[in-house]
């Protein structure tokens, strides 16, 4: 029962800073991996077809239908979507987050952290899988443990350009977060899960912060164009 979501909630395990350090550990690694193929991969076209989910779905009840824009939704992405991927890739397991990490105190080093819920791994640039991690849709995290832990996957590639990974981070995290709130208002609207919308204030707060990069400046714009905002109302 000892996912990294238990330990934190109930004070078990080794503490948020220790197990969140961990799991950036283990990322560091993968990220150094050889990478097998077969695996699909996270381009620009896969990239382009997550995204549209966005407009597609959007918003969870009422309000202005987006889905006839969806063509100029994707076009705002396409040059943050190319800067994204310049990053250096490897396997990302794509929905690497504290629900899905179990900590396996008996175990030695890295191998303590154990690893759930990877049947959608794709090649991907290094950023996606810290985003998950990090940008939690489920729980909070502390805004300098957030820093010190993009902070220290950066030493692990002291070859990387930092300015250039955090910018892949900040569209990365952007672009998957507006995906999950297109997810959800789809759970919402066609599968009558309204449940999932009880995270959207922490999606937004996530989507706000990353819109903020200057790269990802023609999708602000959209969005102020076409009158979104994170309320429901």
């Amino acid at each position: 029962d000892l996912t990294f979501s238990y330990c934190l909630d109930a004070g078990e395990g080794p503490g948020e800073a220790a197990l969140y350090g961990a799991a950036v550990d283990l990322l560091a690694v993968l990220g150094q991996a050889p990478v097998a193929g077969g695996f699909p991969v996270m381009d620009a076209i896969y990239l382009a077809r997550e995204i549209r989910l966005f407009a597609e779905w959007w918003p969870p009840e009422g309000g202005r239908d987006l889905s006839s824009q969806a063509e100029s939704w994707t076009a705002a992405w396409r040059d943050a979507h190319a800067l994204a991927l310049e990053a250096p890739v490897c396997l990302a397991l794509r929905d690497f987050h504290a629900a899905n990490l179990m900590w396996l105190a008996q175990r030695d080093g890295l191998a303590k952290v154990g690893l759930l819920d990877f049947q959608d791994a794709v090649i991907a640039p290094l950023s996606y899988d810290l985003v998950s991690l990090l940008k939690d849709v489920r729980r909070d995290l502390p805004a300098e443990l957030e820093a010190d832990m993009v902070a220290r996957f950066l030493a692990a590639f002291p070859a990387l350009d930092a300015e250039a990974f955090r910018a892949s981070y900040a569209i990365l995290g952007a672009h998957r977060n507006l995906r999950i709130a297109g997810v959800f208002a789809r759970l919402a609207r066609r599968d009558g899960k309204p449940g999932y919308l009880e995270f959207m204030p922490r999606v937004w707060r996530h989507i706000e912060a990353d819109l903020a990069h200057p790269a990802l400046a023609p999708v602000r714009d959209w969005l102020a164009r076409h009158g979104v905002k994170g309320s429901l109302s």
